[in-house]
């Protein structure tokens, strides 16, 4: 194998290498942002049970209208 070539294996090669913890970094972050929208995603869907929990209890089923 010639010394041209060997260095183009090798500069490929660290390429990739660095290109592999890029993309490592990049999932880790992606990670977690997601972790984080899961968690808000959970206290949303607390909230809004709690407020169709109130919304129940604060409506009479046989009330008359008003207008009544």
């Amino acid at each position: 194998m010639t010394d041209a070539r060997l260095e183009t294996i090798e500069s490929k090669l660290a390429f990739q290498e660095l290109t592999t913890l890029q993309l490592s970094d990049t999932l880790h972050q992606q990670q977690k942002q997601i972790d984080h929208l899961e968690l808000l995603c959970q206290q949303l869907i607390g909230r809004v049970q709690e407020m169709a929990d109130t919304v129940k209890a604060d409506t009479v089923i046989d009330e008359k209208p008003p207008h009544y």
